[in-house]
């Protein structure tokens, strides 16, 4: 991965809470996430993007789950989602991951995440079953720092091997 320079940690960067609305920022690239295209269909790709004020796609749901294992559990749903919730016959707009590709895609039942502090504010985003391959944990990453709406899955984020980089710490920046 190319090493980029680092974004400015937002001035709205908090830490989440149940219920609340945020938009998830990439602290290496500036990109943030998005429902792309806000469609209905399941498997709709996340991608990472240039930030648009005010886009109901690019606004997330952030819900916790009880957990005992000392931990933030959470899963997120697009806000286009929950506003439109009857479009999606029941499957919801939670993040979840592809298996075949590892790639964060919308729709289906959702996955629980887990939150890990990197420093105040910042965080990495790690699937709470704790995937992992044989080189290690897996995080989700922004893996392009070009933007390319003309071929979304070259933005989609996706899990990748935890190395620490700035492409794979997050903020949850007030919506």
């Amino acid at each position: 991965m190319v090493a980029l320079a680092p974004v400015q940690l937002s001035a709205s960067a908090v830490t989440p809470t149940s219920g609340n609305n945020y938009i998830i920022q990439n602290l290496g690239t500036g990109h943030v996430l998005e429902d792309a295209s806000s469609i209905t269909t399941d498997g709709n790709p996340i991608i990472s993007d240039a930030q648009v004020s005010n886009s109901a796609s690019q606004i997330w749901e952030f819900l916790t789950y009880p957990s005992s294992v000392n931990a933030t559990v959470f899963t997120i749903q697009s806000l286009f989602t929950s506003q439109h919730e009857s479009s999606f016959l029941g499957r919801g707009g939670y993040v979840r991951i592809d298996t075949n590709t590892n790639k964060l895609v919308q729709g289906g039942a959702p996955l629980a995440w887990t939150l890990v502090e990197a420093a105040p504010s910042l965080f990495q985003l790690v699937p709470f079953d704790g995937v992992i391959s044989s080189d290690g944990k897996l995080v989700a990453t922004d893996i392009n720092s070009a933007i390319d709406t003309t071929t979304p899955t070259n933005n989609q984020a996706q899990l990748e091997v935890n190395i620490e980089s700035l492409e794979q710490l997050w903020t949850f920046n007030s919506a």
